[in-house]
């Protein structure tokens, strides 16, 4: 994980490219899936699209034209990347690039399952693997027919010097056998290793063992006699941590010429069917605990299936630390001194040890009745955890009697405390009330048996935690005993419907704990519906979303929400967003009750999409007096009609857009005249004014009009005080009656044919381009640019332009001359600062493929295109290139970035120049 987050700060990638990697791991981690981040990383290629900016400035750098983040880091970081993947997933990544191809051959680390492992070895992936040194080897099977690949990946590991060995081998004894080869035993590199053989072959070393840098050994299901333990653990000099997982046939475990090794488990098993058959010929009683001599050890961890099993501990005196726990059938009752040997055993080989944990069937052990008479030790533990059962709400005396004899006691942790053994019942509000009291009382009587306790952390039931005076009965506990005790409660299970146990203590959620206007904010970023659905989560957020200041509704959802009357638990006091789409002719209603809820909610921004195709719906007379609207939008496919009853009181709306909405001259005049403050005006399709006068809206800097292809009235525009205009139009051009103080402006035409009419198209043209000569910032589309090369206009003088910043939406013809009309708009630009060409194609029509040869024809016509337009640009300073992607050729082609390269020093021009794909 540290990893990739290094990786993720390190790699520029663009900020989409983060957010697709953070949907990724959200998804991964919600999953507990933590090494699949590593997955994530390596399979997820991310492309930039990457421009090549070259100009008369040697210092500047040219970038690549499509740069790969991950792609481009070394190979080792990639390699330890896939080390956290399957071989067969890190082998599949040859697949990606050329780049990646032989990757994998390097990765440090191999690890195979039973399937994969006989796939690896007819694709003969040793022979590929080219690895100096191998880190880790982990191979998992229980086929027959694998043994022999098993040999040969453990000896090529140990010809790499493999520092971490893992090995799952299920063959059953009855069909295999398997020994392990000579030099296994002999291996000097290795610092972990874990066998698992589920069906217990013999581990027999036949030569004299040396593992002298191992550090950590686990075997689990493993026959090993003493002898052979004895053997193996003389070779391994630097021996750490030593695991023993149900290696049964052990009776003596003699650690103490292991001078290093500080951390020793066991667990002991005996089966079930093995158990029947001992106490069926009552050999039960021949069976041998293990003895323990560890005297270095540091930390002890005991499991065992039955208390006969308990191994002994003969010495350990440097122990610090030590978890015991039964996991066995019910404890007999019949064998009462045995208990008492064993326990009061036990309790003394522990008694100098500082931190101690006790399972819940051990701790039965000390409350059986020939216990009671015995005296216990006396123990120096200092941090105790108990996995307490409460019985009829008092302490079990065999824990009174533990923590009596516990003088130095400072931290008491009690896990799982449970009021009633066995099956749970569904228990109802004031049963939890009741139990919550005898829990608190419980731990009141804890107190008075502890003299030195500084910190008690009880995990219990959740529904304890939200019980009636439940948190404020346990904040008065140390105060009444008269101790500084910090007392931490935590839900241990969670108690569902269902009721069923959790085998692990439910986080906190870090969400739910935000304050309420942090979460309605981020349920502001969802459907109404989705933000609905958080109520089924908890009782937390049972009405989290009612105070949502944003509604949206779908056709479907709108109708659902006035079933499940919706409006009725909304008790936000203030709206500040409603978005309704539908086109269902029964939502009429809805939409009218909703728009009434959110007028009276002084909503500020209001978005109706109302696509009633044969209904003319009729706004309520308050949505044309609501004056705490900023922003409004009203859009439908069959021309809304919007005739204002009264006066337009929008007095702090700033946004307007209309789409296809049947407005009159008069409406519209009425509309502007109620908005004193608009700042932004869209229509869209709205095409029956005639005149769109803003003459009387000083504060409107942006204005953006769409014609549609069958409009057949001109519209003129007076807009004196507008900063920005973006014109989208079909086969009639808006006259610009006054357009005085615009700074921006951005033309674009969209018809089927151009007009032939030559009288008509000169007159639109140039009352254009007189409207626009005092404007800094142009943008003129295709369409628009071959109106000015048509014969009626090459005879006919342009107006001088004041434009700095020009942008062209051009194609290049098969003749390699600049067209016309943008060659006299260019001369009549004295000023021209910064010129920019996007889509720039060489042909139209269908694309077809070409060869090598041909691109770099083209890019040679481009080049010279390029030095053409120098010509006619005296000013220039900056010359952006956009090339279709489908161009994308032009950037490698042969000669093309060097030929680029000299345009300005061959005119003497100090001129940037950025050529890049549009992707």
């Amino acid at each position: 994980c540290t990893l990739f987050w290094a990786l993720y700060d390190t790699c520029e990638l663009e900020e989409e490219a983060r957010v697709l990697i953070n949907k990724k791991l959200f998804h991964k981690y919600t999953n507990n899936k933590p090494n699949e981040i590593a997955k994530v990383l390596a399979r997820l290629m991310i492309k930039m699209a990457a421009g090549v900016r070259v100009g008369s400035s040697l210092s500047e750098k040219t970038r690549a034209v499509e740069e790969d983040s991950i792609s481009s880091l070394p190979d080792e970081i990639l390699q330890h990347i896939l080390c956290f993947l399957p071989t067969e997933s890190a082998i599949r990544t040859s697949l990606l690039s050329k780049r990646w191809k032989r990757v994998w051959c390097g990765t440090p680390c191999i690890s195979f399952s039973s399937c994969t492992l006989m796939a690896a070895s007819n694709n003969n992936t040793q022979d590929r693997y080219t690895a100096q040194k191998m880190m880790r080897l982990h191979l998992r099977t229980g086929q027959k027919r694998n043994v022999k690949n098993i040999n040969a990946w453990i000896e090529l590991a140990m010809n790499r010097r493999v520092e971490s060995l893992s090995l799952e081998l299920n063959f059953k004894s009855s069909c295999c056998n398997y020994i392990f080869p000579d030099s296994f035993f002999s291996q000097s590199s290795l610092k972990e290793l874990s066998l698992a053989l589920r069906y217990k072959p013999m581990i027999v070393p036949k030569v004299s063992l040396s593992w002298t840098y191992l550090k950590k050994l686990s075997l689990r299901s493993c026959k090993l006699s003493d002898e052979s333990l004895a053997t193996i653990l003389s070779g391994c000099p630097v021996l750490q941590s030593l695991m023993l997982w149900f290696c049964d046939d052990l009776t003596v475990v003699d650690l103490s010429n292991s001078p290093s090794l500080t951390s020793l488990v066991v667990h002991n098993s005996l089966s079930l069917q093995m158990h029947r058959s001992l106490q069926m010929h009552n050999s039960l009683s021949l069976v041998t605990p293990m003895q323990i001599l560890a005297p270095h050890i540091r930390y002890l961890g005991l499991g065992s299936s039955k208390l006969k099993l308990l191994p002994t501990l003969v010495d350990v005196s440097s122990l610090a630390e030590a978890k015991l726990n039964l996991c066995c059938l019910p404890l007999a009752t019949t064998d009462g001194e045995f208990h008492k040997v064993t326990v009061l055993t036990m309790m003394e080989s522990l008694q100098n040890v500082e931190k101690l944990s006790f399972g819940k069937q051990f701790l039965e052990l000390f409350s059986f009745p020939e216990l009671l008479g015995v005296p216990f030790p006396m123990m120096k533990v200092k941090d105790l955890t108990l996995e307490a059962m409460l019985h009829e709400y008092v302490i079990p005396p065999g824990i009174e009697r533990l923590l009596q004899n516990s003088p130095d006691l400072k931290k008491l942790h009690i896990r799982n405390l449970k009021t009633q053994p066995g099956v749970r019942r569904r228990r109802s509000k004031s049963r939890w009330d009741a139990e919550s009291k005898d829990v608190a009382t419980f731990m009141e009587l804890m107190f008075k048996n502890i003299e030195t306790l500084e910190k008690m952390v009880v995990r219990v039931y959740d529904c304890y935690l939200e019980a009636r005076g439940f948190k404020e009965m346990v904040q008065t506990l140390s105060h009444n005993n008269n101790k500084n005790v910090s007392i931490v409660m935590a839900a241990g299970v969670r108690v569902g419907s269902s009721l069923l146990e959790k085998k692990r203590a439910v986080e906190e959620d870090s969400i739910s704990s935000l304050p309420d206007e942090i979460l309605q904010h981020i349920l502001c970023f969802l459907p109404t519906e989705i933000a609905i659905r958080t109520s089924l989560l908890s009782k937390r957020w049972r009405r989290v979303w009612c105070d949502t200041p944003c509604i949206s509704f779908a056709s479907c959802t709108l109708m659902s929400a006035s079933r499940n009357k919706t409006q009725d638990r909304y008790t936000a006091q203030k709206m500040m967003s409603l978005q309704l789409r539908t086109g269902q002719i029964r939502s009429v209603n809805h939409v009218s009750a909703w728009t009434e809820l959110a007028m009276n909610r002084r909503v500020e921004s209001l978005s109706l999409e109302l696509d009633f195709k044969t209904y003319n719906y009729t706004f309520p007379d308050s949505f044309f007096i609501q004056s705490s609207l900023k922003e409004l939008s009203l859009a439908s496919r069959f021309k809304l009609v919007i005739v204002p009853k009264a006066s337009v009181s929008w007095t702090s709306l700033k946004k307007l857009s209309l789409r296809r909405c049947k407005l009159s001259d008069e409406s519209l005049a009425t509309i502007l005249s109620g908005c004193p403050v608009l700042e932004s005006l869209t229509l869209w399709f709205c095409d029956d004014p005639t005149v769109v006068d803003l003459s009387n809206s000083p504060s409107l800097r942006t204005l953006e009009v769409h014609r549609s292809f069958d409009v057949l009235t001109p519209m003129q525009i007076l807009a004196p005080h507008i900063r920005c205009l973006r014109l989208d139009s079909t086969n009639l051009l808006p006259t610009l009656v006054d357009v005085s103080s615009l700074a921006e402006a951005k033309l674009s035409l969209r018809c089927d044919s151009l007009a032939t009419d030559g009288e008509l198209l000169k007159v639109a043209v140039l009352m254009m381009l007189e409207s626009l000569q005092n404007v800094e910032k142009l943008s003129f589309g295709e369409q628009f640019l071959e109106l000015l090369s048509f014969p009626d206009l090459l005879g006919v003088p342009f107006p001088m332009l004041k434009v700095k910043d020009l942008t062209l939406k051009a194609t290049l013809h098969e003749y390699v001359v600049i067209p016309p009309g943008i060659e006299r708009l260019l001369q009549n630009s004295p000023d021209l600062k910064k010129l920019q060409i996007s889509n720039w194609n060489t042909q139209r029509g269908v694309r077809r493929r070409r060869s090598q040869s041909r691109w770099d024809a083209e890019s040679k016509e481009v080049a010279t295109f390029m030095e053409l337009m120098f010509e006619n640009i005296k000013t220039l300073e900056k010359m952006v290139v956009r090339v279709d992607d489908y161009y994308h050729p032009y950037l490698e082609a042969r000669g093309f970035k060097e030929m680029v390269q000299t345009l300005s020093h061959n005119n003497n021009k100090n001129v940037s120049i950025v050529i890049s794909d549009t992707r």
